[in-house]
């Protein structure tokens, strides 16, 4: 990956909400502008077979991104993985008719160690790169420091990081460098 696109990965990234944001005023925008409609479809309890390997526990889940037909990615906040897992939707009403987990992928540090779970991250967004297969991961918290978010890339096929983008680093998410701290990752923050 050059540096090039590194940096309009990040960008697009960073931008994410916003353009998500934008999409609600473009529905139908054509001469006969639909107004956006939510429709609630109920609940679902996506849940994952045990995998004697607490680590790749499907719990908590806080991200999912939708990589093509019925195919999703999703990470949680408390395990290092990734989970891999095909939803199928109701196509008249939307809801959530089946779910299956796949094989999940544990996440590694740029040796190829497992990132223990005890580090906290508190994973809280995932984005599927198709060209290069690759995730990028928003953390709350980084490597244990829960006052710098970052945004890591991961190889999915084995979860090996490439890329640790920090707030306090010299990139572009340096204007994140004082955030308030979330009360639930510090309690002594006020």
């Amino acid at each position: 990956m050059t540096a090039r696109h590194r940096r309009q990965t990040l960008a697009g990234l960073a931008f994410l909400s916003v353009a998500l944001t934008g999409c609600a005023g473009t529905i139908g925008a054509g001469r006969h502008r639909a107004p956006l409609q939510l429709v609630p479809v109920g609940r679902y309890d996506f849940e994952a077979q045990p995998t004697g390997n607490p680590a790749l526990l499907a719990e908590e889940l806080s991200a999912i991104d939708w990589i093509g037909d019925n195919q999703y990615l999703t990470v949680g906040d408390d395990h290092a993985s990734v989970h891999q897992l095909t939803i199928h939707l109701d196509p008249e009403t939307g809801r959530v008719v089946d779910a299956q987990f796949r094989t999940p992928v544990r996440l590694q540090d740029a040796s190829g160690v497992p990132i223990p779970d005890s580090l906290g991250s508190d994973r809280e967004g995932i984005a599927f790169d198709p060209q290069s297969h690759e995730v990028w991961i928003s953390n709350e918290n980084t490597d244990g420091d829960q006052s710098r978010s970052s945004i890591a890339r991961h190889r999915l096929r084995d979860g090996r990081l490439f890329e640790l983008v920090r707030t306090d680093g010299a990139s572009m998410l340096r204007v994140f460098s004082r955030l308030r701290l979330h009360r639930r990752s510090n309690p002594s923050v006020r």
